[in-house]
């Protein structure tokens, strides 16, 4: 349990118990668990220091993510517990866990990609050209359990590119690499941001002298291919 969290336990312990209560009505405890958090003024006060962590963390990250997460607590951890010192336990854990949600995400392999056509100027009424197919693509390859390492290669208009090569790591917000890290003249900051289909990302100033003159690694979705 975290420092913060510890102290804010102390402090909810030391108020007077009628001041106190799980956090529902425990004239409506259901079951033997219900029944054993409304009968111990310690559980009662975890109860409702759960409710409010989770009601923060509703804030902040996934709600359907936090949902799940919690249904398996209920499950394994809590409803398990046939004493009060398991309940204790099986709270402070899962308190300490919302206090740090969303907890960063791991780095797995991945492949983005998209396939356009490829078109270029021409010499012809409408000015343009499409001829073949152009392939756009981030690779991402894991090193580790929060690290990796991030390969982009991107086609835009009239044969224009960008190219990225850096080390990544697992962020609360996806996953931020970096290219040139030594050098802050040309160092390129590249996020991945979790999309429903893929990634959005989003790409540092120094990232535009990675591409042609049409190109950007800034706000480029691409669907997961694996």
């Amino acid at each position: 349990m975290s420092a913060k969290l510890t102290l804010v336990v102390a402090l909810w312990l030391s108020l007077p118990l009628t001041a106190v209560a799980a956090s529902f009505d425990c004239k409506k405890a259901g079951n033997d668990i219900e029944k054993r958090i409304c009968a111990s003024p310690t559980i009662s006060v975890l109860d409702e220091l759960l409710a409010e962590a989770y009601a923060d963390a509703r804030q902040r990250g996934d709600a359907d993510q936090l949902k799940r997460t919690q249904r398996q607590w209920l499950s394994y951890a809590r409803n398990s517990c046939e004493d009060d010192a398991c309940l204790a336990q099986a709270y402070a854990g899962r308190l300490a866990a919302l206090t740090l949600f969303p907890e960063p995400s791991s780095v797995r392999d991945a492949l983005y990609r998209e396939t356009t056509e490829a078109c270029f100027v021409a010499d012809n009424p409408e000015g343009v050209s499409c001829e073949g197919e152009a392939e756009s693509t981030i690779h991402v390859t894991a090193t580790g359990r929060d690290r990796g390492w991030v390969k982009a290669s991107l086609w835009f208009f009239n044969g224009h590119s960008c190219t990225f090569s850096g080390a990544a790591r697992s962020t609360g917000d996806g996953i931020r690499a970096v290219q040139d890290d030594e050098d802050p003249e040309f160092r390129c900051e590249l996020l991945l941001r979790p999309t429903e289909t893929g990634i959005i990302t989003e790409a540092s100033e120094n990232c535009r002298m990675y591409c042609g003159a049409r190109g950007s690694l800034d706000r480029i979705e691409l669907p997961l291919l694996r």
